[in-house]
């Protein structure tokens, strides 16, 4: 493992962990099952995790699915970027507004565009418009 070469699906445990037996086929047969690790708490919700949260994830993985793939030169970078960003925001004091709410606005803004274009239900709409409040007025995150 000093080399950081993963040999078997078990010992790899980042946010999002693929589940497969044979690690070899992966390149050819693609991952088939999926395990977010994330899914623990929602710090905002009393419950344990909000459906409005579980439906935000469901849209950015619908979404990032039918988005056009990284070119192979790509990825190392992309990857490098998002740990930073996960870095970053992971230690921001979650009441205050975040270094990355610009580039959470933006995403949003295609969300939005994403969900008109699969039209999805109004429940999506709202789900847009609050995740929008919350980065702009990050006080709305409180516990309910």
């Amino acid at each position: 493992m000093a080399k950081k070469e993963i040999y078997t699906a078990a010992p790899f445990h980042g946010p999002v962990r693929f589940k497969d037996d044979n690690v070899e086929n992966l390149a050819t047969d693609g991952i088939k099952y999926l395990k977010p690790r994330m899914l623990d708490l929602d710090p905002t919700s009393y419950v344990g995790i909000r459906t409005g949260t579980l439906r935000f994830i469901w849209l950015l993985a619908s979404y990032f699915i039918m988005s056009p793939a990284l070119n192979k030169s790509e990825v190392s970078e992309a990857l490098a970027v998002a740990d930073k960003r996960n870095e970053i925001v992971a230690l921001e004091d979650p009441t205050k507004k975040s270094q990355l709410s610009e580039a959470a606005i933006a995403l949003i803004e295609h969300l939005k565009v994403y969900v008109d274009l699969i039209q999805a239900g109004p429940e999506y709409q709202e789900l847009i418009e609050d995740m929008q409040y919350r980065v702009k007025i990050p006080m709305l995150q409180v516990l309910v």
